[in-house]
């Protein structure tokens, strides 16, 4: 298999290999262009069966002009080789490494320095959360966190040593680890939190302003107030194909009636403008109402929820019912903003529609 620099010489026909012109045939001719000195800004070396590296004084005058890295789909493996290729790019702002089989333990390297990457997209590697919080310590200015469908049935980071969800700190601590909480369910875990089913103290990284968690296997909203509180400046969290079923965990459902004791669902999340909760499982009005606290929320998703399919209303009703019960909301499900006309229209098709209902059926601010 190629090495990262193998495959840049490939594609970019790095020294002087002119072909030979033969002037007894040809009278008029276009030349070749010169091979690259350097790279591009833009760098897509995607599915090159890449495993390693190169040379590295090679790749430090070749790649020292790189900003945006596109290695998908290749052959790394250890994340000393992706190391080693970024230590030569000073000025990458952003890694696209998805679907390459880096789930391993990271080391951190010695020494490091990575304080222009903003954007890190390792969808499909099977990233593990410890490894996750490795990449968090090293990536300070770090924006963008891509982790969809790496298998997560948990979010084993946590701020505190105890949530909702029951997760308490482990008992005695080997020698030299940091601190770590046990969490209480973990009946339906993938491989890897099998492994490590153990939920780690950290710190929170307030750098973190878009996490993508799309098609993971998440079902309790106690396991994404972790992240929350893991990155309380998160301003967009897309949590698409999640099969979450509540915007509140069970524990909390059986004592919702003692609010105090009830966390609520927008706590951690202050700061979000942008939310993606399509092919969710919801089957519940009431966390529509939820989404409705959220101080900040702007741009919602909600599309293809079993609670949709038992709906006796068309799409456009449905529509109308969701813009008068989320007063806050600008866009939803991706289409044009909402304005005055519409939103003065769904409140009057909201009223109309449950007029003749009963009490009992009726949301919140209808029996007000």
């Amino acid at each position: 298999m190629p090495t990262l620099l193998e495959a840049l010489e490939n594609k970019y026909g790095f020294g002087d290999h002119r072909e030979k012109i033969d002037e007894t045939l040809v009278s008029i001719f276009v030349p070749k262009l010169p091979p690259r000195l350097s790279v591009p800004e833009l760098l897509i070396l995607n599915d090159c069966n890449i495993d390693k590296a190169g040379k590295p004084e090679d790749l430090r005058q070749k790649c020292c002009t790189v900003k945006e890295l596109d290695l998908a789909q290749n052959k790394l493996e250890d994340w000393d080789e992706v190391f080693g290729i970024l230590s030569h790019m000073p000025r990458v702002e952003f890694v696209n490494l998805s679907l390459n089989r880096l789930g391993g333990p990271i080391e951190i390297p010695q020494p490091w320095k990575m304080d222009r990457l903003r954007s890190l997209v390792l969808n499909n590697t099977k990233l593990e959360w410890y490894g996750v919080e490795t990449l968090l310590q090293l990536l300070p200015v770090l924006e963008e966190l891509h982790l969809s469908l790496n298998d997560y049935t948990h979010v084993l980071l946590d701020t505190t040593e105890e949530d909702a969800n029951g997760c308490q700190t482990a008992e005695e601590p080997a020698s030299g680890e940091s601190e770590s909480c046990q969490c209480s369910s973990f009946s339906t875990q993938s491989s890897q939190d099998k492994k490590h089913a153990v939920c780690k103290k950290t710190e929170a990284h307030h750098g973190i302003k878009k996490l993508h968690l799309t098609g993971n296997h998440i079902s309790e909203w106690s396991e994404i107030c972790r992240v929350g509180r893991l990155f309380p400046n998160l301003e967009a969290l897309v949590l698409a194909d999640c099969p979450l079923r509540s915007l509140t965990s069970a524990q909390n459902e059986t004592n919702e009636s003692n609010s105090a004791a009830t966390p609520n669902s927008h706590e951690h999340f202050k700061t979000l403008t942008l939310l993606n909760l399509s092919n969710a499982k919801i089957n519940n009005w009431d966390d529509i109402d939820r989404l409705s606290k959220f101080p900040a929320l702007k741009n919602l998703r909600v599309q293809c929820w079993p609670l949709w399919e038992k709906c006796d209303s068309t799409e456009h009703e449905r529509r109308q019912l969701l813009i008068a019960r989320l007063p806050k909301i600008n866009i939803l499900n991706g289409g044009d903003v909402i304005g005055p006309v519409e939103r003065e229209d769904a409140e009057r098709s909201f009223i109309r529609y449950y007029l003749d209902k009963p009490e009992s059926d009726r949301p919140e601010r209808c029996c007000l």
